[in-house]
């Protein structure tokens, strides 16, 4: 068995997205996979509804994995929303028992058969592209100014664009925490530290770990992307397409991505009717606008 897990972090926006992507994992992950779930509360006092919901999903959808289930730690108490979710990833790498972990968002979920015996350590599937926005190239000249700043080291990363899945080394991620904020540091950083915890990752591994920029996991929608999703939408459908994970933010929720969605999961037989209606109704209460 390889030393890997799977990481998904989510919080109470994402409670219909958790729905759908755990039962994706059902149908299409191979059983007996490691992996540890975190519920990024905001105030714990006005989540419990939503906690118990996510538990509720283990237990029907992943019973066949063996999952680990936790709140967001109390020593991650300076930041929230977006902030501390990515702290919260970094906590369950620097936590884990294994070497590797692929991080999921709640807006991944499975719709083709996937076990991590199909993944090559040495040559590791990635999302790289022209990485040519203002944020994410700001992010990254932030990250390897940060890193001179505290290391005196200029580190120049892979250009590959922080889309979920993603697979990072533990140790790499231990190595990085321990050297830039010693005595868990990191952990108290507040919402004015503007950073990507993948794209800090990556600058600081630069090429010491092998990454594939063109070996995609995922498709489907964020951001702009959705722009070139129709013409790729057929390849979705040949057995030796290399996307097994479908995106679909929870932003996203005009009618033509619930139409591209809704095809996918059809064809794919991710769920039942029932199951389906209640991902739109989930949709309904925590996204608004969605139809």
């Amino acid at each position: 068995m390889k030393d890997i897990e799977l990481s998904i972090v989510t919080f109470k926006h994402d409670i219909p997205n958790t729905y759908m992507q755990f039962i994706s994992l059902r149908k299409n992950l191979s059983t007996r996979t490691k992996i540890t779930i975190y519920y990024n509360y905001e105030n714990k006092k006005n989540e419990v509804y939503e906690i118990s919901l996510v538990k509720k999903y283990i237990k029907k959808f992943l019973k066949k994995h063996d999952v680990r289930f936790y709140l967001k730690p109390a020593i991650i108490n300076n930041s929230s929303g977006w902030h501390s979710q990515q702290l919260v990833k970094w906590y369950s790498a620097y936590n884990s028992d294994c070497r590797y972990q692929m991080v999921l968002d709640s807006k991944n979920f499975l719709f083709r058969p996937f076990s991590f015996d199909e993944i090559d350590f040495d040559n590791l599937p990635a999302f790289g592209k022209d990485i040519t926005d203002q944020w994410t190239q700001e992010t990254i000249n932030h990250c390897q100014n940060f890193i001179f700043e505290k290391t005196g080291t200029h580190r120049r990363g892979q250009e590959i664009d922080a889309i979920t899945p993603w697979i990072w080394d533990n140790y790499k991620v231990k190595e990085l925490l321990d050297t830039l904020w010693p005595d868990n540091g990191w952990c108290h950083l507040s919402d004015d530290f503007l950073v990507s915890e993948w794209l800090l990752y990556i600058t600081w591994v630069e090429k010491s770990i092998n990454y594939n920029a063109n070996h995609h996991l995922t498709i489907g929608m964020w951001g702009s992307i959705e722009n070139n999703l129709l013409e790729e939408y057929p390849n979705l459908f040949k057995k030796n397409s290399q996307y097994k994970f479908w995106t679909h933010h929870r932003m996203k929720n005009k009618q033509q991505h619930f139409k591209i969605t809704k095809r996918l999961i059809k064809e794919f037989n991710i769920c039942n009717y029932t199951e389906y209606a209640h991902w739109v109704k989930l949709r309904n209460c925590y996204n608004s606008n969605f139809s």
